[in-house]
């Protein structure tokens, strides 16, 4: 999967272009799509509006995987509103381990071919894999 422009840093934030995105705590998620006709998945996520995020923060995230390869959700939607919004951790898994979806390695320990996984706190679990990967700043 190549990443245009962003990398994960600390299993629960992107940086883009020298900028620590706080996926867990300073945004909110918004939305999971899938376009078939693109054959792409959207995931996105709004600022929170939490006293302690930053002015200058972007007000919205989106990271788009284009030409989708694999694709696995797991999970309920949690009765929590707080539960649904937050991210728990951002990796990779081995494209071996297609069933595996809890846990994740850094970054560091994976390479092009991993999965992306993607999990929040009330056991939502979105494992992916595509052609190519970019994150969107609104």
């Amino acid at each position: 999967m190549e990443k245009i422009n962003f990398s994960v840093d600390s299993n629960y934030a992107l940086n883009i272009g020298g900028q620590h995105i706080d996926l867990h705590n300073n945004f909110d998620f918004r939305n999971l799509e899938y376009l078939s006709e693109e054959n792409a998945l959207s995931v996105s996520w709004v600022k929170t509006k939490g006293d302690w995020v930053q002015s200058n923060e972007a007000e919205n995230l989106q990271i788009v995987f284009e030409d989708v390869l694999f694709l696995k959700i797991q999970g309920n939607v949690s009765n929590t509103l707080a539960d649904r919004k937050n991210l728990s951790f951002i990796g990779y898994l081995h494209p071996e381990d297609e069933d595996l979806m809890d846990g994740c390695l850094d970054e560091s320990e994976a390479n092009s071919t991993y999965h992306m996984i993607f999990a929040f706190e009330n056991s939502l679990i979105v494992k992916i894999f595509s052609s190519k990967v970019i994150c969107l700043l609104g």
